[in-house]
């Protein structure tokens, strides 16, 4: 909040607090000023808990942005919303706060994601005839082994997000230094795509630090997701089904074609495949392999 909206907080001495009237009138100011660059709000900031405050935010906010701003999306953050149960999704729901939020935000950092509560409330919340779409402004599986693993996890964990309606995904892109490149090992933690070595420049596209002589390298989970988003964004999902005892296959279509993500979720022996019909596919691998089948 700007100088001018906040106040000593008389419940936490040395803290400021900020006066909801003013602080909703420079969020209006604020869209108003860069419309153009402002693709949605989240009015209350990221990773606070709900409170009484937190409420009246957001329903005042709400309220200015879409009477001002009637197409701008308004969404509100229901943190640690994969801690089943949620204590900020029931509150979400007994105060009504869906009639005061397009979509949903949360910052997601789990070995495994647990969906049961945001498809509770999304549910609940189309059975009151809205519809909630998902965010994620910090998105990352984290654990695996080494990069393999790795850039399996973000892979599947980004299809499995999709299929439960999640529309937008962002997170941290940190630069991992090293004394020497890393082709497979494990690489600190799961948002780091890109290693800074000290290596000779490869190419005019990328320029080394002057004064270290290094040059940057996409660690192998930067490759793999490039490969996700090409064959994936904005696809929209179909379905799922197991087509074997130990695989799981997602269904999208883009572009009047259908596009699949075929996987076993947890290690098992080697399932066969067989696709059955006439019409041409491709086919790519974990690693970006691919093959036309006629």
């Amino acid at each position: 909040a700007p100088e001018w909206a906040t106040f000593d907080d008389p419940f936490h001495p040395g803290c400021k607090t900020f006066d909801i009237d003013g602080y909703v009138e420079y969020i209006v100011a604020r869209v108003k000023a860069q419309r153009d660059c402002v693709a949605m709000v989240v009015p209350s900031g990221l990773e606070r808990n709900i409170d009484a405050r937190t409420i009246e935010l957001q329903r005042k906010a709400y309220a200015a942005l879409k009477k001002k701003f009637p197409d701008l999306p308004v969404g509100m953050m229901l943190y640690g919303l994969f801690m089943n149960p949620s204590a900020d999704a029931k509150i979400f729901m007994d105060e009504k706060l869906y009639e005061c939020a397009d979509f949903v935000d949360d910052h997601m950092y789990q070995p495994s994601m647990d969906w049961t509560e945001w498809d509770r409330v999304r549910k609940e919340v189309k059975s009151k005839g809205k519809e909630l779409f998902f965010i994620s402004t910090e998105f990352s599986r984290v654990g695996g082994n080494d990069q393999v693993e790795r850039s399996r996890d973000m892979i599947t964990s980004h299809i499995e997000a999709w299929s439960h309606g999640m529309r937008m995904i962002t997170y941290f892109n940190v630069q991992a230094n090293l004394g020497e490149p890393v082709l497979r090992g494990g690489v600190g933690d799961g948002f780091q795509w890109i290693q800074n070595v000290p290596r000779p420049q490869v190419s005019d596209a990328v320029q080394p630090d002057k004064r270290s002589k290094t040059c940057a390298m996409p660690l192998l989970q930067c490759l793999t997701y490039y490969n996700l988003v090409q064959n994936f964004e904005c696809a929209e999902f179909k379905t799922k089904y197991n087509p074997g005892k130990n695989s799981v296959a997602y269904v999208f279509a883009r572009d009047g074609k259908t596009v699949c993500a075929v996987y076993q979720p947890r290690p098992a022996s080697p399932e066969i495949l067989v696709i059955e019909g006439d019409v041409p596919f491709t086919v790519q691998d974990l690693f970006g392999r691919t093959e036309r089948l006629e």
